[in-house]
């Protein structure tokens, strides 16, 4: 089954969370007692981390990658997203 974007973002986040207490413990993840977040919570983490991409960074209008005219698109693309 395919993920959609929330789901991929929200993957990544929990993937991330699990990876720095197991760098910051020395063990795996399963033996630092830690309780992991329900699945909504790192969906709200993750609509909330593409809902912030959604106004293009200078940097990326500055270095051609978003155009004004694609400024439209990119922000559909990102609406899009936080739909599925």
């Amino acid at each position: 089954m395919t993920m959609n974007m929330i789901e991929k973002v929200s993957s990544a986040l929990r993937d991330e969370f699990k990876a720095k207490f197991e760098l910051m413990t020395g063990l795996p993840f399963g033996d630092t007692g830690v309780l992991i977040p329900a699945s909504e919570v790192w969906e709200g983490y993750a609509r909330a981390a593409i809902e912030a991409m959604k106004e293009p960074t200078a940097a990326m209008m500055a270095d051609g990658v978003i155009q004004d005219a694609t400024i439209d698109k990119y922000r559909a693309m990102i609406s899009a997203a936080l739909k599925e």
